[in-house]
């Protein structure tokens, strides 16, 4: 990510691309460094029709061996912004 001038990077999901269910790993980044994923996801009783509005966000402590498993609703979708975590992230957040 630095070699591009950024600390974060963006991931996204729509439901329709990965079949529901589908883990998402993160063995792209760097061994052992701790990130902090703001995940931007579908709520309870989210729906593309009925509910499209209902999202939560949660934030947690990931690492290279950490595998997230995210919850898409019918015609959902989720996003994942990564950074590096900080000294207060350390503190306050809890791993994934």
């Amino acid at each position: 990510m630095r070699q591009h001038g950024c600390d974060s990077v963006k991931i996204g999901y729509v439901g329709r691309i990965l079949p529901r269910g589908e883990p998402h790993d993160s063995q792209w980044m760097v061994n052992h460094y701790l990130r902090v994923a703001a995940i931007y996801g579908d709520a309870e009783g989210a729906h593309w029709q009925s509910n499209p509005m209902a999202y939560r966000i949660q934030r947690f402590l990931v690492n290279d061996r950490t595998v997230l498993k995210i919850s898409l609703a019918s015609g959902g979708g989720a996003a994942i912004s990564l950074k590096p975590a900080s000294a207060d992230d350390l503190k306050s957040l809890r791993p994934y």
